[in-house]
């Protein structure tokens, strides 16, 4: 995963939860770590992606209002990326965006 067109150390622990045309991705722990939920019930669209304390930055992105993203699967690999808005964990006052990318393997 990079947030800012920076690699992080997240860890690789990973969970795929899939109800039924939804498929929740949760990657990291409760300290640092990344939820999306992807949608394939009228073609593949990412609902939601939050970002928790990754690379010192700490926001989301939700379809139709705020940020942007896209997804892709080639196999069982999801490849997500775009732009979350929130903030850096060093100054939380003031909002910022990020570019994200995840790639993960469910």
């Amino acid at each position: 995963m990079s947030v800012d067109n920076r690699e992080t150390d997240l860890l690789h622990t990973v969970s795929c939860q899939t109800t039924a045309p939804v498929v929740t991705i949760t990657i990291g722990n409760d300290a640092a770590g990344v939820t999306a939920v992807v949608d394939n019930a009228q073609g593949l669209r990412v609902t939601s992606v939050t970002i928790d304390n990754v690379g010192g930055f700490t926001g989301t992105y939700l379809n139709g209002l705020q940020g942007n993203a896209q997804v892709a699967i080639k196999g069982r690999t999801y490849v997500i990326d775009g732009v979350a808005g929130g903030f850096s964990t060093d100054n939380p006052s003031v909002s910022t965006s990020e570019d994200f990318a995840i790639t993960v393997a469910c």
